[in-house]
């Protein structure tokens, strides 16, 4: 139980890299933010941690939504206290071509 009293924030974490880093960690131990798009996908999740014997929340947030985010990060200090590891798995891509796409544009 490496992250023992731990309170880790994984972003893009309903589903694929994400969720296998959320599920990890709680595994050792961590108590874990689940933020993704999609409300009922972040609550299966935490579902899956909580079967298991973790600790989770499920706060949905769009992470290009400043005002979510932090809504979303409120959640979980009020639930857990203070965030000890981040993973900002989330991503915003524009569409179009990558070779078009500005610096700016990320």
């Amino acid at each position: 139980m490496r992250l023992a009293g731990k309170v880790a924030l994984v972003t893009g974490s309903a589903r694929g890299i994400g969720k296998g880093i959320a599920l990890r960690f709680a595994a050792e131990g961590a108590r874990v933010g689940i933020l993704d798009l999609q409300a009922d996908a972040c609550q299966a999740v935490v579902d899956e941690i909580e079967a298991a014997g973790g600790s989770a929340l499920a706060a949905a947030a769009d992470i290009s939504d400043e005002r979510q985010v932090e809504a979303a990060l409120g959640q979980l200090r009020d639930r857990f206290g203070t965030i000890n590891v981040l993973v900002n798995n989330a991503a915003v891509m524009p569409v179009g071509a990558l070779h078009e796409t500005s610096l700016a544009d990320f």
